[in-house]
């Protein structure tokens, strides 16, 4: 390929036959400096650089001198109302200021609600004792309760059939009273049975009254119901064993039950919850004992035997009717005590053993309440007095001071 070069003149031009390359010469030695050319044109403005960082405060510089008082301005608009301010401290009381003119009776004003019960007032003290009052009209001579045998006058009165009556004349003898009779009239009726109040609060314990003296044996009442066997009591825990016995006697024969004979053992064994042993049972039982026997010690043994059989040969209950309050003393125990009238108290001091028991029946229209003294008597629900008429309870002592009341308890 041909090379074009061109003269510096820029006439001519030569072309040369494209030859083989050669190999690149050395770097040749640096030319002189030319000299400074022309300043040239000034360039366009260039873009508004970025703001810098602002400087740091300058320190504070002198107060200046007061200016001159300026011209004062006009007055402006009138502002909004401000909000109400909170109410000033309470201001010192005022003098009293002149009676004012008396103002005209307003009309009646309706009646205010009722107000609340005010708290109980004190006592006051005892006022003086006042005169004297007129003699009062004849009064009723009180005969207690109405007896067929008895014999009445006018003004005189009775309890019967759970009333009161008085005669308006001399009844006749065995004029009954009641709502027929043209003698007897009603002074105060029986009324219904109200409800069941509410369990009292446990009053505080009284002292103790003076023993009060022995009452009349009264008469023995008939035989009550046989009551409902209780529910069975818990298993006591096993005793320990006993020390070994002395020899036995000679066997007897064999007896039948409630007597029960054990040849292995030649002892004999009493069944005493269905023990009916005739006197003259008792009597042979004792004699065949004493027959085998002769020593003290057997004769002791034989003694407490009869005794126990005889115990329990006998379960007649004594009855004692009571009708006014009573204190127990020990000799109650195993009685059946009965209120035949109003009610009456029974009070309870320690006089009973452990074991001991008493039976109550509420033979009459009162019920029977009982109060300690010195023990303490606990019964279901705390109730300490019969339910009603014909209601028996039994008062049992279970530990030194410890009595429980269990039965029918109002």
């Amino acid at each position: 390929m041909p090379i074009s070069i061109s003269d510096p003149s820029g006439t001519s031009t030569y072309y040369t036959p494209s030859g083989i390359k050669g190999d690149t010469g050395p770097q040749g030695p640096q030319g002189v400096q030319g000299p400074q050319g022309p300043t040239g044109p000034q360039g366009l403005q260039g873009p508004e650089g970025l703001r810098g960082f602002t400087g740091p405060q300058g320190p504070q510089g002198a107060k200046g001198d007061k200016g001159d008082t300026g011209i004062q301005g006009p007055t402006g608009p009138q502002g909004n109302q401000g909000e109400r301010g909170a109410i000033g401290p309470q201001g010192i009381q005022g003098a009293q200021g002149p009676q004012g003119l008396q103002g005209q009776k307003g009309d009646q004003g309706d009646q205010g609600p009722q107000g609340m019960r005010g708290i109980q007032g004190n006592q006051g003290p005892q006022g003086d004792l006042g005169p004297q009052g007129p003699a009062g009209a004849t009064g009723l001579t009180w005969r207690g309760n109405w007896s067929d045998t008895s014999d009445y006058v006018n003004n005189d009165a009775v309890f019967y059939n759970g009333a009161s009556w008085f005669a308006s004349d001399d009844p006749a003898p065995g004029d009954v009273p009641s709502a027929e009779s043209e003698v007897w009239f009603p002074l105060a009726l029986q009324g219904a049975t109200g409800p069941q109040g509410s369990q009292g609060i446990q009053g505080i314990q009284g002292e103790t009254g003076p023993q009060g003296p022995q009452g009349i044996q009264g008469e023995t009442g008939p035989q009550g119901i046989q009551g409902e066997t209780g529910p069975q009591g818990i298993q006591g825990i096993q005793g320990e064993t006993g020390p070994q016995g002395n020899p036995g006697l000679d066997g007897v024969a064999a007896a039948t039950a409630p007597l029960t004979y054990n040849a292995e053992t030649n002892t004999v064994g009493i069944d005493q919850s269905g023990l009916t042993l005739a006197q003259s049972q008792v009597t042979n039982l004792v004699s065949d004992l004493a027959a085998k026997a002769s020593t003290t010690y057997v004769d002791t043994e034989i003694s407490t035997l009869s005794s126990e059989v005889d115990t329990k040969a006998d379960l007649t209950q004594t009855v004692s009717d009571k009708s006014a309050n009573y204190t127990l003393v020990s000799g109650d125990k195993t009685t059946l005590i009965r209120s035949t009238g109003s009610a009456i108290t029974i009070t309870v001091p320690d006089v009973l053993a452990v074991g001991d028991r008493v039976d109550f029946l509420q033979d009459g229209a009162g019920q029977i309440t009982f109060s300690a003294s010195g023990v303490t008597i606990q019964s279901k629900g705390g109730s300490v007095l019969t339910a009603e008429q014909y209601s028996a309870v039994t008062l049992v002592c279970v530990a030194s001071g410890q009595y429980r009341l269990i039965g029918d308890l109002g």
